[in-house]
This record gives structure tokens, sequence and C-alpha cells, in this order.
């Protein structure tokens, strides 16, 4: 996914580094924190470790480890000397350390160790450590919040959406299709003309979004970059699909992964409580504090409450969302047409929506 509208938070990370704590990079899934730390990756002029946990690759999980110990005994130049790097600059550099999914490691072999390690490098201030995660079990479980300072990678406003969707990802991909010969020209061409000739070039392919498409298209996707190039793709990429067609498809797949949450018992969270969550989140519009919901749905069991959310979270049903600026947690549905299914759901069921607070 390409860097975009992330230019406050690689100013932020830049300036973080030589912190002696860790940096921890939030926020939803596909919600470009890999474009971040690619984009700091390629712009600094600092020693930089990658382990990308995108992959699940235990041995390279093992083998980091191993470099990190030794980073520890023999220094800088000796690591860097055997992964073949060198110093981009003259003089002492702090290195950083990027462990980008970081939230897959804590199921693995020497994860106690690794994070002990690398904790122990921060807060020497012999390197600094950045960690991308949606998952803030790192923070709370594994770090510490004395430990840690907090970037969090939102979904784009509206204005931003539509910038990514128009500017970015529509002439990327029309780019490609509006070359000669390629899918849409060459299938107008038989059909309205009946012939079986190559075409000729195709004619530029103006793109251009009205409101009212942009509308069907905001309300679908929101500010979810994964969701606006899937659109993107679809619609104006060689295999055309009508731009209704494309939303009720996404809008459909996200229907079915909420009814999946509620035909059983077995995703890690029980279905009851689940419908509540579900409750609480139609009921506010799509966003309410943990600690409300900790409160209502779990009746202030904080060990259920957190296990249950994350399990929800997990399988990508909710998001919780930290925001640094006023230390409080969030609990909301991933995408616009998430809330729509929890709506449509409770709808179905029944539910007649009534806060009582």
């Amino acid at each position: 996914m390409a860097f975009f509208g992330r230019e406050k938070e690689l100013d932020a990370l830049s300036q973080l580094v030589g912190a002696e704590r860790v940096v921890l990079v939030l926020g939803p899934k596909n919600s470009g924190k890999t474009a971040l730390l690619q984009k700091f990756r390629a712009t600094s002029e600092l020693p930089i470790f990658l382990l990308d946990m995108r992959m699940d690759i235990e041995d390279q999980v093992l083998q980091w480890q191993a470099g990190v110990e030794k980073f520890l005994v023999q220094g800088l130049d000796a690591v860097l000397r055997e992964l073949g790097l060198a110093r981009r600059k003259k003089g002492k550099k702090a290195p950083v350390f990027i462990l980008d999914c970081a939230h897959k490691i804590k199921a693995l072999p020497g994860a106690a160790e690794l994070f002990r390690n690398l904790l122990r490098i921060a807060q020497d201030k012999i390197a600094t450590i950045i960690m991308a995660s949606w998952d803030d079990s790192l923070r709370e479980d594994w770090i510490g919040d004395r430990f840690t300072e907090l970037i969090y990678v939102d979904h784009f406003s509206e204005a931003q959406a539509r910038e990514f969707f128009s500017g970015l990802l529509v002439s990327q991909v029309s780019s490609s299709s509006g070359s000669p010969g390629h899918g849409w020209w060459r299938r107008w061409w038989r059909w309205s003309c009946g012939n079986p000739l190559p075409p000729p070039a195709a004619p530029p392919r103006v793109l251009s979004l009205n409101d009212k498409e942009w509308g069907k298209i905001y309300r679908v996707c929101g500010g979810c970059p994964l969701l606006l190039k899937r659109c993107a793709n679809q619609v104006f990429s060689v295999n055309i699909m009508p731009l209704d067609n494309s939303l009720g498809t996404m809008a459909a797949s996200v229907a079915s992964l909420v009814s999946f949450g509620l035909e059983g018992d077995d995703q890690g969270w029980d279905v009851e409580m689940f419908k509540r969550v579900m409750e609480l989140l139609v009921d506010r519009d799509g966003a309410v504090e943990w600690a409300t919901v900790c409160s209502k749905v779990f009746g202030g069991d904080e060990g259920a409450c957190k296990a249950q959310l994350k399990a929800m979270a997990a399988n990508g049903v909710i998001h919780i969302k930290c925001v640094p600026s006023e230390s409080i947690k969030m609990v909301e549905p991933i995408s616009p047409p998430h809330l729509q299914a929890m709506r449509d759901e409770l709808e179905h069921s029944g539910y007649d929506s009534d806060d009582d607070d």
C-alpha cells in the first residue's frame, strides 16, 4: 500500500528516534502502518534492523533474537558487518529495530527473552525500538505504559479518503487499464462494432467522481485504505465491475462476517456478549469507550471484557482504538459497513434501539 497522508505520523516517528522507550505504532488492520514504517526506513539514514511478521517465519524470529543478543554483547559494528550493512554516515549512529505485526511474536519461542532484550536496549538508549501492531496487548501485558510512546495510525478522514481514492488509486489503476488493447476498451470495441480485429489505441480514460458516486463509496468503504483500494481495483481495473455491484459485494462480505459472529461460541467470545456489544455500538452510532463496554456488557469484569473484545478484534469484527492524547480506549466497528451490518442484524432479530443513558 502506498504511503499517503501520514506525514504527521512520520515526523513524530522521526522525532522519537533515540527515545528511552519503545515506540508503538498502533492502528486498525490495513490502516497504513506498514507503509509508514517503509517510508521511515527509506528516508532514514540510520542502520535499521527489520523483522516483518506479516508472514509467519519462526526461523527468522529465532535468527533475529540471536542477532539482538549478539548486538548486546558485541556492539553495533559487529552485527552490521555480519548482516552486510554499513553505516550511511560517519560517526556513531544509534540503530533502529523495527518489528512489523509485532503481536505475532508473543506466541513464538524466545518471545519473552526477545522483548526483555529489546526493552533493555531502549532503556539504555542503545537503539530505538519501533513495534507496529493492531493489538495493544503489547503495551498492556509485555512492555507497560512507563516504557511506551504511542503513535496512532487511524483511518483517513473523508477528505483524505477522497483524495486517496481519486488522486492515487484511480489514476494508478486507470493508467494501466486504459492502455491500447486492454480489457475495457477491447470488450467495448467488439461489442459495439462486432469487429473481431484488434481495436485502435484506446482513448485516455477520463475518470472523475461526482458527489453522488463518492457518497456511495464512502458509505461502504469509509476511510479504510484497504476497502478503498479494493473498490478502485474492482471498478476501474481491466475487469470492470459496476460501482454498485462492487460496493454490494463488499457490504455482503462484511455482513456475512458479522452474522458468523452470532452463530456460535467457538470464536473466542460469548454470542450474547457480542450481541450486547453490537447493541451499544449501534446505540452510540459507532464508538463507545472501553470503560462503558466493560461496565454495561461485562458487569465490570475487566478480565472477561479484555479477553472477549480482543477475540472479536482478532477476528475482524471490531477495532479497539487507543486515543493517546486523552488516555482512553474506544471500541468501534472497523468500517461503516460493519456498523450497518450490525444494525441490520439487530433489526432482523427485532431489536429496538433505545439507549438507556
